[in-house]
């Protein structure tokens, strides 16, 4: 039996307006639920509670094409962020239960902080919790608890969490789901010269090209961020990975070739 982590960034869970995307984590719930009937392990690492609770809270979308000007950044300052996600992450893990339920699968809502994955005692709490809702056959359903973390103490951003929770369960695949195509030789949003990459044999390759930081307007990752985490996540495994699309709005991106 393999374990595997998904992580989905903001942009794939939620719209501009921070509402869940209910067709897209459908058809990922579908993939899910293929894989944990078919004996595999499931853990889900989900960004969008403070998108969603943005949303919830009526706060003007990320991008409104009746109002002109540019697209709206998610809120910077903490006690903001804090209080949308605390709004929004319950809500959220809401949908993701109903969406499992209704496949035959139970669910687990996990909330982790820093902390949690650097102090010892609270590191082995973790992992011996995760293992048992693995041993049951339930889905972990993990976000950072961003009521209780600081600038100072966090992840930073959920890829990392991601590439953290593959190395304490050991995982043999982390997959991170992103509305890009992959990993570019440039931005290819202002480079129309940039080239998909196939496939990275060395993380070292990748310093001569301009992987940029810049996120989705409700997100905090980008694509370096998912670089690193990839890095993270595979320093215990071969040094080849294959780096092609994995495109959360496909009908069915796990059967991708």
């Amino acid at each position: 039996m393999s374990s595997l982590v998904v992580k989905l960034g903001s942009s794939i869970v939620a719209d501009d307006r921070g509402d869940a995307r209910l067709d897209v984590l459908g058809r990922i719930c579908d993939e899910l639920a293929a894989l944990h009937h078919g004996g595999h392990e499931v853990v889900v690492v989900t960004s969008g509670a403070i998108a969603h609770g943005m949303g919830r809270m009526g706060f003007p979308p990320a991008h409104d094409p009746t109002r002109p000007g540019p697209v709206r950044p998610r809120p910077r300052p903490i006690d903001e962020l804090q209080a949308a996600s605390a709004v929004g992450q319950g809500k959220l893990y809401q949908v993701y239960d109903e969406l499992l339920r209704a496949r035959g699968i139970t669910s687990a809502q996990i909330l982790l902080t820093f902390f949690d994955m650097s102090a010892r005692t609270h590191y082995l709490n973790a992992r011996q919790t995760l293992r048992k809702l693995l041993d049951w056959r339930v889905v972990p359903i993990i976000n950072e608890n961003d009521t209780t973390t600081t600038d100072e103490i966090s992840f930073g951003n959920n890829d990392f969490l991601a590439a953290q929770v593959a190395i304490l369960l050991s995982a043999g695949l982390l997959v991170l789901l992103t509305d890009a195509e992959g990993v570019y030789t440039a931005d290819p949003r202002i480079d129309c010269s940039a080239a998909l990459v196939e496939r990275v044999e060395d993380f070292g390759a990748l310093d001569a090209l301009d992987i940029g930081h810049a996120a989705s307007p409700l997100g905090t990752g980008g694509m370096r961020s998912k670089v690193v985490a990839a890095e993270m996540g595979d320093r215990r495994r071969r040094p080849g990975r294959d780096r092609r699309r994995a495109d959360a709005f496909d009908d069915h991106p796990r059967r991708r070739r």
